[in-house]
C-alpha cells in the first residue's frame, strides 16, 4: 500500500489481510509528521507524538453523540494544528452523523469531519477517529469491523483513536485495537 506509515498499517494488516498488507516503499513505511513542511512534532503533547495514539475521553454517550468526547477530539485536532499541520490535512471520522455535527461545531473550518461511510476512498495526513461508545458497543461501526478498517486506514501519518477504553475492551477485536493503539 502507498498511504500508511508502517505503524498505522500493522493492525489492519494483522486483522484483515493475514499480515500481507505492507508499505510499498521504505519512504512510505517511515512517514511521519516531521516530513511535512512547517510541522513541529515536538510541539504535540507527548501522548500524541507517536504514529498511533489512544485517548480515553471519559465521556458519556447520549443517543448518537458524546459531547465530552467531541471536546477531546477537538483538542486532539487543535494540538495538531498548533504543531503546524494545515486544517486541510486533518480528517475526523465518527460513526454517527450526530457526532459528526458535534465535532464539526468544535473544529476550525477546513478540517474534514464525516462518517466512516462518507470517508471511504479518502485519506488525510492526520486522522482522528471518534468511537462515541460508552458501556456497550452498539451501532453499525461496531457490528461490521470492516468499517473500522476503513476508518483506521485513512491516515497517512498519525492516527489518533478517541474512545472509552472500557467499552472498547468489552469485545475482543476492539480490545486488540485499543491495546495496539496504546503501545
Amino acid at each position: 500500500q502507498y498511504r500508511m506509515a508502517q505503524r498505522i498499517q500493522a493492525f489492519p494488516s494483522a486483522e484483515f489481510y493475514d499480515g500481507a498488507l505492507r508499505p510499498a516503499t521504505g519512504a512510505v513505511a517511515a512517514r511521519s509528521l516531521a516530513d511535512l513542511d512547517g510541522v513541529d512534532p515536538d510541539a504535540l503533547p507527548p501522548a500524541l507524538r507517536g504514529a498511533v495514539s489512544f485517548v480515553d475521553p471519559d465521556g458519556e454517550r447520549t443517543g448518537n453523540t458524546n459531547p465530552i468526547e467531541a471536546d477531546r477530539v477537538a483538542a486532539v485536532v487543535e494540538a495538531h494544528l498548533d504543531a503546524g499541520v494545515a486544517p486541510s490535512d486533518v480528517g475526523v471520522i465518527a460513526p454517527f452523523r450526530a457526532q459528526v455535527a458535534e465535532i464539526d461545531r468544535r473544529v476550525p473550518a477546513g478540517v474534514t469531519v464525516d462518517t466512516v461511510d462518507r470517508f471511504q476512498g479518502s485519506s488525510e495526513e492526520v486522522i482522528v477517529v471518534s468511537f462515541v461508545a460508552t458501556g456497550a458497543l452498539d451501532g453499525p461501526i461496531f457490528v461490521d469491523t470492516r468499517r473500522v478498517n476503513v476508518a483506521l486506514t485513512r491516515a497517512r501519518r498519525p492516527l489518533a483513536l478517541v474512545g472509552d477504553a472500557e467499552a472498547l475492551g468489552s469485545e475482543p477485536f476492539y480490545a486488540r485495537m485499543r491495546d495496539w493503539a496504546r503501545r
